[in-house]
Order: C-alpha cells, then sequence, then structure tokens
C-alpha cells in the first residue's frame, strides 16, 4: 500500500468518433498520484465512448487496468508488485561512502549514511555499486522488502619519494588516472582508492620507477630513485707473466640502498699497451671487487679507462695509467683470475738480487699507478 512515486502513467480516451483515441502520460507524484483531464465531445450521446485504459509502468514492472467513466472527478487506484530494496555502501570499517548504485533501469546515489533505496518487482535482479575507481556488482533474488550490503576496501596510501641516499625528492607520482604531486619532503597523498593492489608510477629528475603495493599490508610506500652514479676506486694493476696484466678495482653503489652487489649492469676497461688495445669486460671476483685480464704483450705501459653502469643508466668511468715490469720471461701462458667465491689468483714471483719476492711487492718498487675522475 505504499505510493509509489516516478511511475509512469499511460492514460489513452476517445477524442471523439472521428479523430479517434490520444494517449497522454505524466510521472506519479510523491502520493502516487497522477491527474489527468480528458474531453469527448460527440453530437450525437450515443456515440460517446466512454472507456479510458490506464496503464503504468515502473522500471521494467508494468500494470494495466480500464475503466468507463461516467463522472468527474472518478479516480482510481493501480497497485504494482513492488518492494523496497535498500543498498548500504560502505567501505572494509563499515564506514559509509557516497557511492552510486544501478538497479535495473534506476540510478540512485547513497546518501550521508551510504544508503540508497529502490523500488523493484519480485524476482532476480542486479545491483552494480560504483566507488571512486572501484566496482561491484551483486545478483539478488527479491522476494520481498530487501537489504543488501555492498563494502569496498578503500585506502588512502601515501607514497614517499627518496633518491638512493635517502634524501626525499620532488616529482610526480601517478596512480590510473590520478597524478599528485611530491612535496619538499618528497610525500604524494591519495585518497579514496578501492584497493587493495596498487601500481605507482614516479618521475622525479628524469628518473621513472614503478612500483607495485600491496595495500593490505600498509599505506605508507616508499619509491626510492638510483640517481648517483656507481663509486670507483681502488684500482690495482698486475703484470701477470709476459704477456697478461690484471686490471682489479672496487666498484660499488652508494647510499642506503646501494647493497654494492647486483645492481650494475655493467663493468669494463678499455686499454691501450703498446700496439695493443681492446675491452674486456670486469667480472666480481669478490664483494665489490671486479678484476679483468688484458692481453698487453711485451708493452712496458699501459693506460685504461674503467667504466660502470649501474641498473638505473647512472655511468662513471676512472681513467688512469701504470708502468708495467716484466716479472718472468720464462711465463707464456696468462695469469689466473679468481673464481666467483672469492678466491684470488697469486702474482707470479720473481728474482731481485738473490732475494724471491711477490709481484705485488715488485709493483710496489716499480709501479707507479696515476688515476683521474673521468667527466660524466
Amino acid at each position: 500500500g505504499r505510493p509509489v512515486q516516478n511511475a509512469t502513467v499511460f492514460v489513452t480516451y476517445q477524442r471523439d468518433s472521428l479523430r479517434g483515441f490520444k494517449t497522454v502520460s505524466q510521472l506519479s507524484d510523491a502520493l502516487g498520484m497522477a491527474s489527468f483531464t480528458i474531453e469527448n465531445v460527440e453530437i450525437v450521446e450515443g456515440e460517446v465512448d466512454k472507456t479510458v485504459t490506464i496503464r503504468v509502468l515502473y522500471g521494467y514492472k508494468g500494470s494495466m487496468r480500464e475503466i468507463e467513466v461516467y463522472q468527474h472527478p472518478s479516480s482510481i487506484m493501480i497497485q504494482i508488485e513492488l518492494y523496497l530494496l535498500k543498498v548500504k555502501v560502505t567501505d572494509q570499517r563499515r564506514a559509509p561512502l557516497l557511492g552510486r548504485a544501478t538497479v535495473g533501469n534506476f540510478t540512485g546515489y547513497a546518501n550521508a549514511n551510504g544508503d540508497v533505496t529502490f523500488r523493484v518487482p519480485p524476482g532476480d535482479t542486479t545491483i552494480i555499486a560504483d566507488f571512486s575507481n572501484g566496482q561491484q556488482v551483486s545478483p539478488i533474488t527479491v522476494k520481498g522488502d530487501t537489504s543488501e550490503d555492498i563494502i569496498f576496501s578503500v585506502y588512502n596510501p601515501i607514497v614517499k619519494l627518496m633518491d638512493d641516499t635517502g634524501e626525499p625528492v620532488k616529482g610526480y607520482v601517478t596512480l590510473l588516472d590520478r597524478i599528485e604531486e611530491a612535496d619538499e619532503q618528497g610525500m604524494a597523498k591519495f585518497k579514496d582508492y578501492v584497493g587493495p593492489t596498487a601500481v605507482f608510477t614516479a618521475q622525479s629528475k628524469g628518473f621513472k620507477q614503478t612500483a607495485r603495493a600491496d595495500l593490505t599490508e600498509g599505506t605508507n610506500i616508499i619509491i626510492f630513485f638510483d640517481m648517483h652514479p656507481p663509486e670507483i676506486s681502488n684500482i690495482i694493476v698486475e703484470r701477470l707473466g709476459d704477456r697478461y696484466a690484471r686490471v682489479r678495482a672496487m666498484v660499488a653503489e652508494p647510499g642506503i640502498y646501494g647493497s654494492g652487489m647486483g645492481e650494475l649492469s655493467d663493468v669494463y676497461v678499455d686499454y691501450v699497451s703498446g700496439s695493443r688495445h681492446g675491452r674486456e669486460t670486469m667480472y666480481m671476483d669478490s664483494n665489490s671487487i671486479y678484476e679483468a685480464e688484458l692481453d698487453v704483450g711485451l708493452a712496458d705501459s699501459l693506460s685504461y679507462i674503467v667504466y660502470a653502469i649501474d641498473n638505473a643508466g647512472n655511468r662513471n668511468s676512472v681513467a688512469g695509467s701504470a708502468v708495467l715490469v716484466i716479472l718472468d720471461t720464462n711465463t707464456t701462458g696468462p695469469g689466473t683470475i679468481g673464481d666467483n667465491s672469492g678466491g684470488v689468483g697469486l702474482p707470479l714471483p720473481i728474482v731481485l738480487g738473490g732475494v724471491v719476492v711477490l709481484a705485488a711487492v715488485a709493483i710496489g718498487a716499480y709501479l707507479y699507478l696515476t688515476r683521474e675522475k673521468a667527466q660524466l
């Protein structure tokens, strides 16, 4: 017996025997009322058709009645089998959300309590609820007045941008179609994101980084940029017999986010020694120590540039030169380079004045190195 508002009411009646029938319509008001004024004029009263057809349509549910109008005013009550479907939209903490819901042909917006109510006919229907970037589809069977809760997992993630030394940097963070600017503290804040998984794309000073986060584990996300090149230090050149020389260098990523291992994409050395020149890849022999073996022949000097490139594309190089001393003319094979487990080949011994000393000592006496920082 509840009044139905916004039902479409159609009234069909005979205007007269010559002009035939006419249909007019209007929406019912808050009391479920729709009022019409109809007029039929005939010269001969017996030819007046007093039959009026009334059809009511609400959503996809309708009803029809026919009556004969003999007096003014005339009224009729038409019932449609409709039930209340109350939809409540909340987040995972049961806080109300100003979401949107669609049932059949009707769309409503939740109030401050997260509630939106529909009148629906009995049977199967579907609730489509939208909030922010999320949507939920909930099938439901209506047999009477029904309530349905729609729950969205909503998060307010905060993204902090930092460089590899731990200092905050300004920039921009994108989440779906939203872009937030990071402030002086490197903070970018998002609101009402429907998760639980989020993919952030951050940009700062020409660097770009993407991070995926599970917001159920926390909404404070740190994205760091590798903005500094690798550090190259402690370069040592050793003569290995009469043909080869070994170049060793410590190469590491700086900053609190630099482990020194696994973050370098390439380490190599370019060299010129007498008439020979080339490029050799330097392999990690132990923690942060990279080395390469160079075919220098009988040359007594070596010029080199050690390059290091990290996974972010930052490059660094150090150039230097060394005097080479032939340690043992009877040695024709290459020296030994240790394996990845950290073993290092021993330098070949030489004899000076009847005293056996290691090549490293000989190098200390005869070899000098000059290194200079290359421009990036």
